[in-house]
């Protein structure tokens, strides 16, 4: 049974912000990565729990340094020497704790040149450090227990998102759940933590609370190939929950949970990091060969036909322009 609308407004404040998603790490799990029964609860009920501490933030630092050394990388190949300086000196600034190097550099590259931020992109995912978070002991028992099983993959695609102050065209800002991108298992828990602490200005994920209780959702796939829950009444009951994170905090939601990106209000770039868990023992995704996870190639539509409520992505540029300018 989904939570109804009138015992989800218990858990959101006037704002928006969830209170009871928000859990202390220590509370909520022992030093193994044993769930409590509470957790377990909550997940099972809620289909998403913030778990507050979870990373040491030094943890989450060693990964930021890195993302630093990628962004001073690409600097240098798109600046003249005294702009090089500049920022060389603004590096050595950080390193004394003086300035947030990571937004600065960040911000200085995209406007600088837009595409070696989009390299940088790229590059973030496939580093040791971004890999070592998402295989962290902790983590991988924890999202066992909560799947119930000791075969547990995580998905190919580890993403690392930039998202800058104000711009809005990149973001996932429609209702959605991730099992139609990642596939794999139908069960699945994803995890969302945070490389800069994230206020509601700076756009916190957004969630429905117990919408993963409805199953798969009739799927809208959209002109530009992303996808959208069309399910009408999925607001009536569940409501949208945003929970500020600082680093080392991780949002855990169902691989079924609806939800979406904010926009980031603040004055510095967003940068988190999302990994995506499969359970490989469900007898039916099994029975699907684990689709589009280990065999890349196979959409959505091939593997759930009866699920796609329409199919947007063979309309003319003159109609996606028409429906960009409507957005707008």
């Amino acid at each position: 049974m989904t939570l109804t609308a009138s015992r989800l407004a218990q858990s959101v404040t006037p704002h928006g912000q969830g209170t009871e998603v928000a859990r202390r790490s220590t509370d909520m799990m022992d030093d193994q990565g044993i769930p409590s029964e509470e957790l377990r609860r909550l997940f099972s009920e809620r289909g998403c729990v913030v778990l507050q501490g979870f990373f040491d933030p030094y943890e989450i630092q060693r990964v930021s340094e890195d993302m630093e050394r990628l962004v001073r990388t690409q600097l240098r190949q798109c600046a003249s020497p005294a702009y090089s300086q500049r920022h060389r000196e603004s590096y050595i600034r950080r390193k004394a704790g003086d300035i947030d190097y990571l937004a600065e550099g960040t911000l200085a590259l995209a406007q600088r040149e837009r595409g070696r931020l989009a390299a940088v992109y790229d590059a973030a995912m496939k580093l040791v450090s971004t890999r070592r978070i998402g295989t962290d002991s902790r983590l991988v028992r924890m999202v066992q227990e909560l799947m119930d099983t000791p075969l547990v993959a995580i998905g190919n695609n580890i993403i690392v998102r930039i998202d800058l102050p104000g711009e809005e065209r990149f973001l996932f800002d429609h209702w959605h759940q991730d099992y139609p991108y990642a596939m794999g298992s139908r069960r699945g828990v994803v995890v969302w933590t945070p490389l800069r602490s994230v206020s509601m200005d700076a756009g916190p994920v957004e969630v429905l609370l117990g919408s993963h209780r409805r199953g798969l959702l009739p799927t809208e796939v959209r002109a530009d190939g992303h996808f959208r829950a069309a399910d009408p009444k999925l607001l009536e009951s569940c409501l949208p929950i945003r929970q500020p994170v600082e680093v080392g905090d991780v949002v855990l939601f169902d691989i079924m949970t609806v939800h979406r990106s904010s926009p980031n209000r603040s004055a510095a770039p967003r940068w988190t990091l999302t990994y995506r868990y499969c359970d490989m023992e469900h007898e039916a995704s099994a029975r699907e060969g684990w689709p589009c996870f280990y065999r890349q190639g196979r959409h959505f539509t091939e593997i759930h036909p009866g699920a796609v409520a329409s199919d947007r992505r063979n309309e003319s540029t003159s109609e996606r322009d028409a429906e960009k300018r409507e957005q707008v």
